[in-house]
This record gives C-alpha cells, structure tokens and sequence, in this order.
C-alpha cells in the first residue's frame, strides 16, 4: 500500500491532450478495397487479420471486437453462424 499517488511524479509528461478535430475516412469503396487488399497482404498473426476481416464485415469499433466473448458467437459450427454482443455500446 502507498500512502501516495506516484502518478503524480508523471504529471505534465505527455503533453496536453489533444483537442478532437477532423477524423480522415475512406468514403470512396475503391480506395476501401485497396486498403484491405493491402492489409491482407501484411505478414501478420492470422488472428489480427481475421479480426480486420470481422471489423470490415461488420463496421464493428477494435473494442468491441477485442471485448467479445466466445459464449457471444452462436451456431459456429452450422451454416447460419451469428453474435449475439452483450454490449450496447
């Protein structure tokens, strides 16, 4: 037990935290496709592409992905496999 906070010492380190602004989105399908063809060609775990491949199916955020629970996937082993999130947001 400490009796005090040593995130104090680190105060002031990183910086002022940036104000939000302009977030670039690919809206155009031809570049979206050649950014996931350029993602499956990375030399990467195959967990991390199937999770790209999930997110582009699905529109999902990375935390909601990353947070999912294997009781949450239904039916995998049938032809009409599907998730059933226990989140809202």
């Amino acid at each position: 037990m400490v009796d005090s906070n040593p995130t104090l010492l680190a105060k002031g380190a990183l910086g002022k935290k940036p104000k939000g602004g302009h977030r670039a989105a690919i809206i155009e399908l031809e570049p979206v496709r050649e950014m996931l063809v350029r993602a499956e060609a990375q030399a990467t775990f195959p967990q991390v592409k199937l999770a790209n491949r999930m997110m582009a199916l699905t529109a999902l955020r990375p935390g909601g992905l990353r947070f999912a629970r294997w009781a949450e996937f239904k039916d995998l082993d049938t032809d009409a496999p599907y998730w059933l999130s226990q989140r809202i947001a």
